[in-house]
């Protein structure tokens, strides 16, 4: 029996991805190490400006966007053409579900998402520089945002346990690659993100 051509194109795509994927760590290991992972280099770098910065991505890209649910794999899903993207408002949770935005820095992030209905937002950072400004910004703004702006460290963030629906991460964990010693800090986040978000066998908490 024959192999069949759209089987041996799936390999191909499968081996260049993987390839691509290779080529891309080497990448990142050549990366200069930056300061990104200490709050000195945020409270120094956030005292000398407080204009909006949005790293990435802005609100209308993201909004746009729609994801593959975490119980599928996605080229699994791909090459059998089974994948069921879901919208942005599925995946984030419901208006009223608690929601923490991690490493917000004066990303204007929470702020639209309160304009598209959503109520109960907590957006923290560990440089107190900037969560002041963003409380200050909030109080002299003449449309205030119901945002908890609270000072955190994601590595011990000292929230209680699965108090949080979905965790929403716009450029922390890509900024602390840059960062000397990365892979220890990237770990006690992603341990402090699990301490927080909800389990998924209550109710399909979220990380992204």
């Amino acid at each position: 029996k024959k192999p069949s051509p759209h089987g041996s194109k799936k390999l191909v795509m499968l081996a260049r991805a993987f390839f691509d994927g290779l080529q891309g760590l080497t990448k990142r290991q050549i990366l200069p190490n930056l300061p990104y992972g200490q709050v000195s280099f945020w409270n120094k770098t956030y005292s000398a400006t407080s204009d909006n910065y949005e790293w990435g991505l802005s609100w209308k890209d993201i909004s746009s966007f729609s994801f593959v649910p975490p119980t599928q794999s996605y080229w699994l899903s791909h090459f059998t053409g089974k994948l069921q993207n879901k919208e942005w408002k599925e995946v984030v949770g419901p208006h009223v579900a608690p929601i923490l935005i991690a490493g917000c820095g004066n990303s204007l992030l929470g702020h639209h998402m309160c304009a598209e209905g959503w109520k109960n937002i907590t957006a923290c950072d560990f440089s107190d520089v900037v969560i002041k400004q963003l409380i200050q910004d909030n109080k002299d703004s003449e449309i205030k945002v119901d945002i908890k702006f609270v000072v955190a460290d994601m590595t011990h963030p000292g929230f209680p346990l699965y108090s949080f629906y979905s965790v929403i991460d716009k450029g922390l964990y890509d900024s602390l690659i840059c960062s000397p010693e990365n892979h220890e800090t990237l770990k006690k986040v992603k341990d402090g993100v699990y301490k927080v978000r909800e389990e998924e066998k209550i109710r399909q908490g979220t990380y992204f």
